[in-house]
């Protein structure tokens, strides 16, 4: 979840350096204009135009055509280059999100499947080799993994295999050791 917030974060501070610096380029180009000076008289008005017609993309029809009215093509392909970035840099942060919960939910199925996995075959094969019936494997019953070749072939093949892929419980495997 903290790499989430990080990503989030750098996102964000990206876009508003973004509508910073795009803001000083209209602001330079614009303020002298009196017909824009109600969009990009100040450079906080040129930011506050750039968040809000820009980022969010709240009414970006009437600023453009305000723009192509007085004639100002640059500045309507400048305005146009900070759409696209701003929306490609808040659709980077939401990707970013995403990925970062897809990760997380990914991890718990596989946790969850390996102690399934330990769970529903370990304990069972256990059971089994637990002759005294005392709950635990004694070093007399040790032996016994190797005699049997379906617990043989689980333990070499399975339990170690998954023991490098997933975190399993290590107090299933404390049984088998003790």
């Amino acid at each position: 979840m903290l790499e989430a917030a990080r990503a989030v974060g750098s996102s964000l501070l990206l876009l508003a350096i973004l509508i910073y610096m795009f803001g000083i380029v209209m602001h330079m180009f614009l303020s002298s204009n009196e017909e824009l000076a109600d969009r990009f008289g100040t450079l906080a008005l040129c930011m506050w135009t750039l968040l809000l017609d820009g980022a969010l993309t709240s009414e970006t029809k009437p600023t453009l055509e305000a723009l192509l009215s007085e004639e100002e093509y640059a500045m309507v392909f400048i305005f146009l280059c900070f759409i696209f970035l701003s929306c490609l840099t808040v659709m980077n942060m939401l990707i970013g999100v995403l990925c970062e919960v897809v990760s997380a939910v990914k991890q718990l199925e596989e946790q969850t499947a390996a102690h399934e996995l330990v769970k529903g075959t370990v304990l069972v094969l256990l059971k089994q080799l637990d002759v005294d019936e005392s709950g635990d494997i004694s070093k007399e019953e040790m032996p016994l993994v190797f005699i049997f070749p379906t617990a043989f072939f689980f333990f070499l093949g399975r339990v170690f295999f998954f023991l490098g892929r997933f975190s399993v419980p290590t107090g299933c495997l404390s049984v088998c050791l003790s």
